[in-house]
C-alpha cells in the first residue's frame, strides 16, 4: 500500500467558520474558501476537522482526537472553488478508541470532496497538553456553536 503525505507548506490551518448543527451520530460545518485556498488539501482539512470536532463533542474534550486515516476521498477534479461550503459527517462506527466517519463538503448543492475518514484518541500528554488544549477547544466550540440551532 502507498502512502500519501500532503505537505502544503501554509502556516497555520483552515478553521470552520461555524458549527451548523451537531447530534449524537452527525455534524455539520460551514467554511467560506478564499481562491488561496482552492486546492484539494483545504476540501481534506475541512472534512477532517469536522469529523475530530464531533468526536470532541462525544468525548466532552476529555482526551485528544486526531486523523488516524484516511480510507479513502474523492474529489471533483476541480475540486474547490472560492466561495461558500457546508461539510457534514455522520459517525458510521466507533469503538473505545477509534471512530469512522463518511464525510462530505458540498458547494451549491453539488458535493465537491467526500471520503471515509477514522478519527483515535489519545491522553493528553507533555507535546497535547490538557491545560492548554482543553480550554481552546471549549472555547473553539462555544464560538463555532454561537447561535446554532439545537439539532
Amino acid at each position: 500500500m502507498e502512502t500519501l503525505i500532503i505537505r502544503t507548506g501554509r502556516q497555520g490551518f483552515v478553521m470552520a467558520d461555524h458549527i451548523l448543527f451537531l447530534g449524537p451520530n452527525r455534524i455539520g460545518i460551514s467554511k467560506t474558501i478564499d481562491k488561496e485556498d482552492t486546492q484539494i488539501h483545504t476540501g481534506i482539512e475541512i472534512l477532517a476537522q469536522a469529523g475530530a470536532l464531533h468526536v470532541r463533542y462525544l468525548t466532552s474534550l476529555v482526551k485528544h482526537a486526531f486523523l488516524l486515516k484516511i480510507q479513502h476521498v474523492k474529489a471533483q477534479k476541480s475540486c474547490l472553488e472560492p466561495g461558500f461550503y457546508r461539510a457534514w459527517g455522520t459517525l458510521v462506527s466507533q469503538s473505545k478508541q477509534a471512530y469512522a466517519y463518511d464525510l462530505f463538503a458540498e458547494k451549491d448543492g453539488e458535493t465537491r470532496i467526500e471520503g471515509r475518514f477514522l478519527f483515535a484518541l489519545g491522553d493528553y500528554d507533555h507535546h497535547f497538553r490538557k491545560d492548554i488544549l482543553e480550554s481552546h477547544y471549549r472555547n473553539l466550540f462555544s464560538c463555532l456553536k454561537n447561535d446554532m440551532p439545537n439539532d
